[in-house]
């Protein structure tokens, strides 16, 4: 989702595997692939009502790697309710804060 709420189409794969505390991301289309030390941070609501399950980078991890700064963060799954479907995922990093929504989330999104 872009910062003036339109949507744009990319293929973005997210891999949250929080027993390992390990989040991969995939740019399918542009080859880019991250991975992010995470520790499970809380659930809350949001503004819209929507259930999130947040995680921040886990830094003990993160130090002993010796990874770049540009991967700390804090990360969300969203969902329209709690044990419901997955909305889309939030990361807010150094460099970009961003909203990645699931095709069920885009169609919630705009009805």
């Amino acid at each position: 989702m872009k910062p003036d709420r339109s949507v744009a189409n990319e293929n973005y794969y997210f891999g949250f595997y929080p027993s390992d505390g390990i989040l991969y991301t995939n740019h399918k289309y542009l080859s880019i692939q991250k991975q992010y030390f995470i520790k499970f941070k809380g659930t809350f609501y949001d503004k819209a009502n929507l259930f999130n399950i947040a995680y921040t980078t886990d830094a003990v991890q993160h130090t002993l790697k010796r990874r770049p700064n540009s991967e700390l963060g804090a990360f969300s799954v969203i969902y329209n309710e709690k044990n419901g479907q997955v909305v889309g995922v939030r990361v807010v990093t150094q460099d970009s804060s961003e909203i990645y929504l699931t095709e069920f989330g885009k169609r919630i999104l705009f009805n």
